[in-house]
């Protein structure tokens, strides 16, 4: 099989800079595809996002690289963001208690540099680094689950790059794209698709569309043409051992309980929408068509209001006001509140 040679993305030559200057430092190195996307839309739904930079041993900015927290101590981003690296600085923007900042002389991977920063096609590029200290998610923490994604799954690329444009703040997710089999174009550890990521993106997560909890399929690798991604499936295992030899999984989010305002026989139907407003505690009730809120066996009420005789439907809709009592009536149409053989009041 004809291996394509691929480039792994990390922003490079940035010397000591720090701060704006680190942004401004940044140019496009010919790698990026000019006019290319990593997406239209800031990743701000996604708490566990992460700008990574990396840093010389005297806490210098040197290059740049994203990624994603997967428990409160371990980041996961590719193995090549972290070869060789002394110090990182973590910042997670999106979290819900606002911009968490971390630090990091630790990390692990599964990855061998190779001449020219190649995306070697026999190893994977995976790896993780270890927070100093724990940061903390409340919408819930994403997932890597253990198999692979049927071919032409559509997923997203989070990263720092948004039109060619490198961000020391912000993150980006893209449009969804087909997930390909890259064993086919000569990388078997990898997803294939159409290129959208640049230098800085490497490492970022590759997500599923839709998926709740967010679901880490892959990790931006490396891209010339096209792109790979490199699979974490396959480094299931080896992942979860880093979590679990490095402070565990972080505690699982219980969402609130839904709150329906104005909800007087709580049967989470708001007034303003309840068709039946004295649903008995419980009971199972329609949330859509025509007998929303009522549960059965119960008759539409409109809402509630006064009902003056007695027949379950409010006076403001009741076109038969004086029903003989425990006579059945009409709940719609143009007899509604009118029992059989009745005529419509005047």
């Amino acid at each position: 099989m004809k291996r394509i040679p691929l480039l792994a993305f990390v922003v490079v030559g940035l010397g000591a800079v720090s701060g704006c200057a680190f942004e401004s430092a940044w140019k496009d190195d010919g790698q990026g595809v000019e006019g290319q996307i990593v997406g239209g839309t800031k990743a701000s739904a996604y708490e566990e996002a992460v700008l990574i930079n990396m840093q010389d041993k005297y806490g210098n900015n040197t290059s740049a690289c994203s990624g994603a927290l997967i428990a409160p101590r371990v980041v996961l981003t590719a193995g090549h963001c972290v070869d060789g690296v002394p110090r990182f600085q973590i910042i997670a923007p999106y979290t819900t208690d606002g911009k968490q900042v971390g630090t990091s002389s630790k990390a692990a991977y599964d990855w061998i540099n190779v001449p020219g920063s190649s995306v070697d096609p026999d190893l994977h590029d995976v790896g993780v680094i270890i927070l100093d200290k724990p940061m903390t998610l409340k919408k819930g923490w994403p997932i890597v689950p253990k198999a692979r994604v049927e071919w032409g799954t559509k997923a997203m690329n989070i990263g720092r790059i948004q039109s060619g444009a490198f961000s020391s703040t912000d993150l980006f997710v893209s449009k969804a794209r087909s997930m390909n089999n890259g064993a086919e174009h000569g990388f078997p550890y990898d997803y294939w698709a159409d290129q959208v990521i640049q230098p800085g993106d490497s490492g970022g997560p590759v997500v599923l569309v839709g998926a709740a909890p967010h679901t880490i399929i892959a990790v931006n690798s490396g891209a010339g043409g096209d792109e790979v991604l490199a699979r974490t499936d396959l480094l299931y295992d080896w992942i979860q051992k880093q979590v679990t030899e490095n402070g565990g999984p972080g505690d699982p989010v219980t969402p609130p309980d839904p709150v329906t305002p104005g909800d007087a026989d709580a049967d989470g139907i708001a007034d303003a929408a309840d068709l039946c407003g004295k649903t008995p505690a419980g009971a199972p009730v329609w949330t859509t068509g025509e007998w929303i809120g009522c549960a059965a066996g119960q008759l539409r009420d409109g809402g509630g209001g006064a009902d003056a005789d007695g027949d379950g439907v409010p006076d403001a809709k009741d076109l038969c006001s004086k029903t003989p009592a425990g006579q059945g009536v009409w709940q719609w149409g143009d007899w509604i509140g009118c029992a059989a053989g009745q005529f419509k009041d005047k």
